[in-house]
C-alpha cells in the first residue's frame, strides 16, 4: 500500500511538471505570434493546437521507445482527443449565457476540421481492426495507415489554412522575424524541454500504475495519460472563453486533436518492432470511434443555430457528454 501512495504521489507531481511546461509553451506561443505577425486564426487552428499536443507527443513517444508499451501510447491520443472534446462541453458548463456552439459560427474551417479528423481517426480504426483480422500491410516496420496519416495532415494543414483568415498585415521576411521573436523563441524551446522531461516522467510513472493496479496500459493510457496531457488544451481554453475568443478556443480544442492522430503515425516510425496498430488493444476501436461521433456532434450543433438549453446546458454538449460517459463505461469493463 505504502509502495502505491508513492506511485500517485510521483504521478501527481510529474503531473504538474507536465502541466506547468505545456501552459508556459502556450503562453511563449501567443507571443510568438505577435513577433511574427502571424493571425490569431491560424495559430488557434495550427500552431496552438500543435503546441498543446506537445506534452502527448512527448508522453506517447517516451512510452513507444523507453517503456515499449504501444497500448500505453496509443491509450494516451485516443483518451486525449476525447478529453479535449471535453472541453467544449466544460466550457457550456462555465459560459451559463445560452449554448456555447452558439457562440460560434458556422465556417468551412470548422466543417474542414472535423472531416480531416474524422479521416485521420478512421484510418486508426480502420488499422488496428485489420490488425486482428487480416494483418497490416507495412512498408519495412512503418503501416501503410501511418504513411496515409502523414500525407492526410499535410494536406489538412493546407486545406484549412487556405479555408480560414489570413495575417492582417504582411508577414515579416524570415530572419528579421526571428530576430525579433529570439525571446519567446528561446522562452519556448527552455518550455518545450520541461514538457519533455515531464512527458517521459509522467509515462513511466503511469506504466507503474497500470502494472500495480489492475487497471492496464489501456485504461491507464486513455484515462490518466491523456487527461493530464490533455490540461494545457483546457487551461488555454478556458482562457480563451474568459476572454471571449470562442473562435480561439473550438480551434485549438480542433487543430489539437487533428495534430494527436499524426503523433501515432510519428510513434509508429519509432517503434521498431513492426506497425504499432498490430500491437495494441482492439478496445482502442471503441475510444477512437467515440471521439468521431463527438465531433459530429459538436460540428451539428456549431451549424445548427439557437439550440434549446437544458440547466443553461445545449443540447449537443449534453449528447457529448452522456456518449463521453458511456464510452469511459465500456473502457472500465473492457480494461
Amino acid at each position: 500500500m505504502g509502495s502505491l501512495w508513492i506511485v500517485w504521489l510521483k504521478f501527481f507531481l510529474s503531473a504538474a511538471v507536465v502541466v506547468a511546461g505545456g501552459v508556459r509553451l502556450t503562453r511563449y506561443a501567443d507571443a510568438l505570434s505577435e513577433k511574427m505577425n502571424l493571425s490569431k486564426a491560424w495559430v488557434g487552428m495550427i500552431l496552438l493546437g500543435l503546441i498543446t499536443s506537445f506534452p502527448e507527443l512527448a508522453a506517447s513517444l517516451a512510452s513507444t521507445v523507453l517503456l515499449r508499451a504501444p497500448n500505453l501510447a496509443v491509450g494516451n491520443i485516443a483518451g486525449s482527443v476525447n478529453f479535449n472534446l471535453m472541453i467544449i462541453v466544460l466550457m457550456d458548463i462555465i459560459y451559463r449565457k445560452g449554448a456555447i456552439t452558439d457562440q460560434v459560427k458556422p465556417s468551412r474551417t470548422y466543417d474542414f476540421s472535423a472531416e480531416f479528423f474524422g479521416i485521420l481517426a478512421s484510418i486508426v480504426v480502420i488499422e488496428i481492426f485489420l490488425a486482428w483480422h487480416l494483418g497490416v500491410l507495412s512498408f519495412g516496420h512503418v503501416s501503410y495507415g501511418s504513411i496515409l496519416i502523414v500525407l492526410v495532415y499535410i494536406l489538412s494543414v493546407k486545406t484549412i489554412f487556405d479555408s480560414g483568415e489570413r495575417p492582417s498585415v504582411e508577414i515579416k521576411p524570415i530572419a528579421q522575424a526571428i530576430k525579433d521573436a529570439k525571446e519567446p523563441i528561446i522562452k519556448l524551446l527552455i518550455s518545450a524541454s520541461v514538457v519533455v522531461v515531464g512527458g517521459i516522467w509522467l509515462s513511466g510513472i503511469c506504466d507503474d500504475i497500470a502494472q500495480t493496479t489492475s487497471l492496464g496500459r489501456t485504461f491507464t493510457g486513455t484515462v490518466f495519460l491523456g487527461f493530464v496531457t490533455s490540461l494545457p488544451e483546457i487551461v488555454v481554453s478556458l482562457s480563451a472563453l474568459k476572454m471571449g475568443a470562442f473562435d480561439l478556443a473550438f480551434g485549438n480544442v480542433l487543430g489539437s486533436n487533428i495534430f494527436n492522430i499524426l503523433i501515432l503515425a510519428i510513434c509508429d516510425i519509432f517503434y521498431k518492432s513492426g506497425p504499432i496498430f498490430a500491437r495494441v488493444s482492439s478496445t482502442h476501436i471503441l475510444i477512437m470511434a467515440v471521439s468521431v461521433l463527438l465531433t459530429t456532434i459538436l460540428i451539428i450543433g456549431i451549424q445548427s443555430p439557437k439550440k434549446k438549453t437544458i440547466f443553461g446546458l445545449g443540447l449537443d454538449t449534453i449528447l457529448m457528454l452522456i456518449c463521453f460517459a458511456m464510452g469511459m463505461k465500456f473502457l472500465y469493463h473492457l480494461r
